[in-house]
């Protein structure tokens, strides 16, 4: 059985339109409890990046370790300061593909990173519509990160960086420890 959740509700409309045999469900990262216990929990995309602090890190990673079965792990990855660096030499990146080309602009505010990004998406007959969003993320040290894996109740599995999935990030594999 597989179960997803979004905070967005457009984005949980996109989701429903592409796959019709999972349930989608509205809920924030922040408040995953279930009755029901999962082998596995997977979080892709530096999801855990738009939690804003260490807080809501430990609070998710909490919430996570009790909605997994005993033994159950936590697949997911992160970027980091680092990296947004070398994407964003300049603060601005820009992603041109067949049927939409992508800009994003990046600056730093109150320790946190701002993303405005502006996607120009192509229709038919070379027609172009605007969508614009902006968002913070948070980028956690890896040994910060690290020393709360062990504080939350898992064990850190593997951990790799991958420079060929959408940009470089560092993946995590961490296990329920009971």
């Amino acid at each position: 059985k597989v179960e997803a959740i979004d905070n967005s509700i457009e984005m949980l409309k996109l989701a429903k339109e592409k796959y019709k045999n999972i349930e989608f469900i509205k809920k924030d990262m922040r408040n995953l409890e279930y009755e029901e216990k999962f082998d596995a929990v997977i979080s892709v995309f530096d999801t855990l990046n738009y939690l804003n602090s260490y807080d809501d890190l430990i609070f998710s990673l909490e919430g996570i370790k009790k909605s997994l079965k005993s033994k159950g792990v936590f697949l997911f990855d992160i970027i980091t300061k680092k990296m947004l660096e070398n994407m964003f030499p300049d603060g601005i990146f820009a992603d041109d593909r067949d049927n939409m080309t992508i800009l994003w602009k990046h600056r730093e505010i109150d320790k946190l990173e701002e993303i405005s990004t502006s996607f120009f998406i192509k229709e038919e007959e070379n027609n172009y519509y605007r969508v614009d969003e902006v968002f913070m993320k948070k980028m956690f040290s890896m040994k910060k990160l690290d020393e709360i894996i062990e504080k939350t109740g898992f064990k850190l599995l593997k951990k790799e960086l991958n420079e060929e999935i959408a940009g470089p990030r560092v993946i995590y594999l961490i296990q329920r420890v009971d």
